[in-house]
């Protein structure tokens, strides 16, 4: 039974470096990368395009250790890399139609409560008869005749 190169594994946002063990074919290390952190748990050999220092974590603990990993060919490494560079670039489109998302949704909820707050001014019937009454009273205050009760509020009201 051939165990498997390590494998790039894409968890939503974040991604993980799987290693097995070459005995047991089991589940022997994880490297997890989350968002945009690539470059501190995975950083390329400055000589080698074939060598690569992992950072391996323990999920219970969150101990870490960093590890060396070598590819036999450049092929192995370039594709190692892709695998990496391709979950970038998918995790970059989602948060991305994510914000699209969310700015599509605030800016229906503005319209939502804009309608909303015109609608309950222009349809509520104690507002308009209330603009109403104030327009009466200001006609009256001013062709009332001198000496009325009218015509003494108004006067009052204007000292």
């Amino acid at each position: 039974m051939a165990c498997r190169q390590p494998q790039v594994v894409s968890i939503g946002l974040r991604m993980e470096v799987q290693l097995e063990d070459p005995a047991s074919c089991q589940l022997f290390a994880v490297c997890p990368i989350a968002h945009g952190m690539r470059s501190v748990c995975v950083e390329s050999c400055v000589d080698s395009s074939r060598n690569f220092v992992i950072r391996l974590e323990d999920p219970g603990t969150k101990r870490h250790a960093f590890v060396g990993l070598g590819f036999a060919t450049r092929e192995e490494s370039s594709e190692f890399t892709e695998a990496m560079l391709r979950h970038e670039k998918y995790a970059e489109r989602e948060i991305a139609a994510a914000k699209i998302g969310a700015a599509e949704r605030q800016q229906q909820q503005q319209q939502q409560q804009e309608q909303g707050s015109m609608a309950a001014i222009a349809a509520g019937p104690s507002s308009s008869s209330l603009i109403q009454q104030a327009a009466n009273q200001e006609v009256e205050a001013l062709y009332a005749p001198r000496g009325s009760k009218a015509s003494c509020c108004k006067n009052q009201s204007a000292l």
